[in-house]
C-alpha cells in the first residue's frame, strides 16, 4: 500500500508548473494561451490535500475534527491573501484612476468574503458591467472557490463518518466522492455550453476537480505503480499538462470535458511520480522548482495586481527584459511574505492560539469591510457644468480643431453610470431572455410610432430619439438585446455556442413590428461580436471567414427588412460607432488631457467586414447614415467634443453626446415617421 504523504516533491513540481503557466499566461496571452489551465493543476492538489488531512484524522481518531481543520486552513491561507488585500487596496488609491476605484472596492470586499466568484459571474451577466477594467484582485475568484469547497468539505465528511455504525472505510468514502464528482463534472459540460464565462467561475462547475484530487488521494493509498509504468505515467502526465497549457485557447470551452486533460495529466504526474527514478525523479525533485513551488501561494496573489498596475502606468504588453524585471519583483515579494507573513502563521498551533486568532480575524475582516465601503471616492475638484458651453456633437460642424476643456458632461465621477433609460426601465435584456420588453418614448400619447430595434448599440442612440420624438411628437417604441443581432434567417454565435435566445428574440420582435405596424424601423448593432459567427464553421483564413461571414449577415438583415418593407414599412440604418483603444474615462481620470486619449478615427475598423453598409447599399430602400464624422470629425479622435464626453466606456455613446447628435438625425427621423 502506498503511503499518500509521501507524494511531496511531485507537489511542490505541480505547484511551481501551475503559478507559471498563470503568470506567463498573464503576462504573455498571445504565446501561452492556455495557461489558464494552472488554476486547475492548483484544484486537483487542494483537493488531494485536503482529503489526506481529513482522511489522517479519521484513521487516528476515528472522525473529522472540524474545528483544528478550519484552523488549519485559517493560517495557512488568510495572513498573506488578507495582506496582499489590504496592500492592493491601498496601492490601487494612488496608481488607479479614482474613475475604478467603486468597482474595486466592491471587489476587495467580495475577495475578503471569499464570494470573488460570484460577483465576477454577476458581471458576466451583465453585458456592460463585464466590459470594465480588469480589477487587480479578480484572481481571488479561484481562492474563493477553494475557500467554499474548504467549508463544505470537512462538514461532508463529518456526516459521512456519523452516519455510518462502524468505521467508515476508504472504498465508502472514495464511492461517495465518485457519485458527487460525476455530477459536478455533467453539470460543468452541460453549463460551460449554455453559459461558458460564468461556467468558468461556478463553484459548482469546478467542485469536480477538487474531488478528483481527493479521489487521486485514495488511489494513492490503494495502489503502488511499478517503476516503468510510473515512469509512463509521469511522461503522459507532463505531455497533458504541457499540450493543455500551449494548445488552449480562450477560445477553448472550458470548463467542460476539456478539463479531464489538464486534470487527469496532474493525477498521473502525482501518482507516478512516488516511484519514479533517474531523469524523471531529478526532474520532479529539482531545487528551482521545489523553491518556485514552496513560493507558489504568494505569486500567484501578488502577480495579478501587479500586472494591473504595470499596465496601467507602463504599457499594455511586456517586453522581454520587462517580462524578467517584472517577475524578480514578483519572487521578492513573494519571499518577503512567505517569509514575514505565512511562516510565522504557520507555526501556530491549535491549541494555545485558536480563539485568540479567530477572534483576531473577525475584527479585521470587520474593520476591513467597513473601511472599504466607507472609503470616500475622490471627486475632480474642477466646477460642475451648469455655466459651461457645451456643444457636444454641433463642434464637429466647420470643425477648426480640438479646443482645450477644463470640465467635461458628464463629470468624469459619474460617467460611465449614465445609461439610456431602457436599462433602469428594465427594457434592455440580458443574455438568457427571449421575450422582449418594449418601452415607450418621445411622445407617449402620438398615434404616429417609430420602432428601434437592435443590441446596446441601438440602444444608446435612445436619448436623440426620445428628444427628437417629444419635440416632434412621435412616439418612440424601443425593444433591445445584449450582443444580439436582429436577423431572423441566422443565429449568431456568442461566447463559443449558438446564441439561440437573440434568435428567438428576433422571430419574437419581427412578428411584433408586424403586427404593430409602425410608421419605421431604425436599426443599429455592433460590427465588433458577430465577425466570429463562421469561424468554427469555415476553414480559412481569418479575413476570408470574416468576409463570408459579413456576406452572411449582410444578405440575411438585407431579406429581413426587405420583408419589413413589403409590409410597408420604412427601415433606417444607423451605422456601428467607432472603437477607442482604452476606456476614455479611466484615461482621462489619469491624465485629465483629452490629447493623450486619443486614437485613429478608423481604429479597429475594416469597411469590408461592415454587414450594416454593405446591406443597405445593396437596396436603395434602406435608409443608411453614419454619424463618424460627427463622432471624429479629424482622423486622431478625441474622447471629448464640446465639452462633452464621447465615450461612457470603449464603444458606447455617452447620453450626453447621443443627444448633442439630434440635430444631425432630425432629418431622417421626419422622413421615417412620414413628416
Amino acid at each position: 500500500m502506498h503511503n499518500g504523504k509521501r507524494i511531496i516533491p511531485e507537489i511542490q513540481f505541480l505547484r511551481a508548473i501551475a503559478v507559471l503557466a498563470v503568470l506567463l499566461f498573464h503576462m504573455f496571452p498571445g504565446i501561452v494561451k492556455g495557461g489558464y489551465v494552472g488554476v486547475d493543476v492548483f484544484f486537483i492538489l487542494s483537493g488531494f490535500l485536503m482529503t489526506r488531512t481529513l482522511y489522517s484524522d479519521i484513521e487516528t481518531g476515528g472522525t473529522v475534527n472540524v474545528g483544528r481543520f478550519y484552523f488549519k486552513r485559517a493560517k495557512r491561507i488568510l495572513p498573506a491573501a488578507l495582506s496582499v488585500l489590504v496592500a492592493t487596496g491601498v496601492a490601487s488609491y494612488y496608481l488607479l484612476p479614482f474613475t475604478l476605484w467603486d468597482a474595486v472596492r466592491g471587489e476587495l470586499v467580495s475577495s475578503a468574503l471569499w464570494f470573488q466568484n460570484w460577483e465576477l459571474i454577476a458581471k458576466s451577466l451583465d453585458y456592460l458591467a463585464s466590459e470594465e477594467a480588469h480589477s487587480p484582485v479578480m484572481h481571488y475568484w479561484s481562492l474563493s472557490v477553494e475557500e467554499q469547497f474548504y467549508i463544505i468539505y470537512p462538514l461532508f465528511f463529518w456526516i459521512l463518518v456519523r452516519s455510518y455504525r462502524h468505521k467508515i472505510q476508504a472504498k465508502e468514502i472514495t464511492l461517495a466522492l465518485s457519485i458527487m464528482c460525476f455530477g459536478s463534472f455533467l453539470y460543468s459540460i452541460y453549463y460551460s455550453y449554455t453559459s461558458p464565462v460564468a461556467a468558468y467561475f461556478n463553484t459548482f462547475t469546478r467542485i469536480w476537480e477538487l474531488l478528483l484530487g481527493g479521489l487521486a488521494f485514495f488511489i494513492s493509498r490503494r495502489f503502488f505503480f511499478a517503476r516503468t509504468t510510473a515512469r509512463l505515467m509521469v511522461i503522459l502526465g507532463g505531455l497533458g499538462v504541457a499540450s493543455s497549457i500551449f494548445l488552449f485557447s480562450a477560445k477553448t470551452v472550458f470548463p467542460g470535458w476539456l478539463a479531464l486533460i489538464p486534470t487527469v495529466s496532474s493525477v498521473l504526474i502525482l501518482l507516478g511520480g512516488a516511484n519514479c527514478a533517474g531523469f524523471l525523479h531529478a526532474l520532479l525533485s529539482n531545487r528551482p522548482a521545489l523553491a518556485v513551488g514552496d513560493l507558489s501561494y504568494a505569486i500567484y496573489l501578488w502577480h495579478w495586481p501587479l500586472i494591473i498596475f504595470y499596465r496601467q502606468h507602463i504599457s499594455e504588453s511586456f517586453s522581454v527584459i520587462h517580462g524578467l524585471l517584472f517577475c524578480s519583483v514578483v519572487f521578492a515579494l513573494s519571499y518577503a511574505t512567505k517569509v514575514l507573513i505565512e511562516d510565522p502563521f504557520r507555526r501556530l498551533s491549535f491549541a494555545r492560539h485558536s480563539t485568540r486568532f479567530a477572534r483576531s480575524f473577525a475584527v479585521l475582516l470587520i474593520i476591513f469591510t467597513v473601511s472599504a465601503y466607507t472609503a470616500k471616492s475622490h471627486r475632480n475638484t474642477t466646477t460642475e457644468t451648469s455655466q459651461i458651453s457645451a456643444t457636444g456633437a454641433l463642434e464637429s460642424v466647420n470643425f477648426a480643431g480640438y479646443k482645450p476643456h477644463d470640465n467635461f458632461i458628464p463629470p468624469l465621477s459619474t460617467a460611465k453610470k449614465t445609461r439610456p433609460k431602457v436599462y433602469s426601465d428594465n427594457v434592455h435584456l440580458g443574455f438568457s431572455d427571449i421575450a422582449p420588453h418594449v418601452g415607450s418614448y418621445g411622445d407617449t400619447k402620438s398615434n404616429d410610432t417609430v420602432f428601434l430595434i437592435g443590441d446596446s448599440h441601438a440602444a444608446q442612440w435612445l436619448p436623440a430619439l426620445d428628444f427628437l420624438g417629444k419635440k416632434h411628437h412621435v412616439k418612440i417604441l424601443v425593444t433591445t438585446k445584449s450582443a444580439c443581432l436582429f436577423d431572423t434567417n441566422n443565429p449568431v454565435t456568442h461566447q463559443g455556442r449558438e446564441y439561440t435566445e437573440c434568435f428567438e428574440w428576433s422571430k419574437k420582435v419581427y412578428d411584433m413590428i408586424i403586427s404593430t405596424r409602425p410608421k419605421g424601423v431604425i436599426f443599429s448593432s455592433s460590427l465588433f461580436y458577430y465577425a466570429d459567427t463562421l469561424k468554427d464553421d469555415f476553414a480559412g483564413s481569418d479575413t476570408e471567414w470574416r468576409n463570408q461571414s459579413a456576406k452572411l449577415f449582410s444578405a440575411s438583415i438585407r431579406s429581413t427588412f426587405q420583408t419589413i418593407e413589403r409590409a410597408g414599412i420604412q427601415t433606417l440604418i444607423i451605422a456601428d460607432t467607432p472603437r477607442t483603444k482604452v476606456n476614455s474615462i479611466d484615461c482621462l481620470a489619469r491624465t485629465n488631457d483629452p490629447a493623450q486619449c486619443s486614437f485613429p478615427k478608423y481604429y479597429n475598423y475594416h469597411s469590408e467586414y461592415d454587414f450594416l453598409y454593405s446591406a443597405s447599399s445593396a437596396d436603395d430602400n434602406i435608409s443608411y447614415v453614419d454619424f463618424r464624422d460627427q463622432i471624429c470629425p479629424s482622423d486622431d479622435c478625441q474622447p471629448v467634443l464640446g465639452n462633452i464626453l464621447i465615450f461612457r466606456d470603449t464603444h458606447h455613446l455617452t447620453v450626453e453626446y447621443a443627444e448633442s447628435l439630434s440635430p444631425f438625425l432630425e432629418n431622417d427621423f421626419l422622413r421615417l415617421a412620414g413628416r
